[in-house]
């Protein structure tokens, strides 16, 4: 099982889900996939995409105008109010 918290599609509490047997949860693409294709031990290194809202398709995305270009080419939030 695992829960989003504050998505919106299930008011202030969020929303849980429940992976179906045989299934795990994978944090690299926020759904659950095989057993086998899932490397629990990486877990913890996984935790970080949870905030990014490029990767997190929980996160509500930025609108154009709160974005700003960095010379390479890679888009940030210009605020994280």
């Amino acid at each position: 099982a695992y829960h989003v918290c504050h998505d919106g599609r299930e008011g202030h509490q969020g929303a849980s889900f429940l992976c179906t047997n045989g299934t795990l949860f994978d944090q690299t693409k926020f759904a659950c996939d095989w057993w086998y294709n899932v490397d629990c031990s990486k877990a913890i290194e996984h935790y970080k995409l949870n905030a990014d809202p490029l990767k997190n398709p929980y996160v509500p995305k930025p609108k154009p105008e709160e974005l700003q270009e960095e010379p390479h080419g890679v888009y940030y939030r210009k605020s994280y109010d």
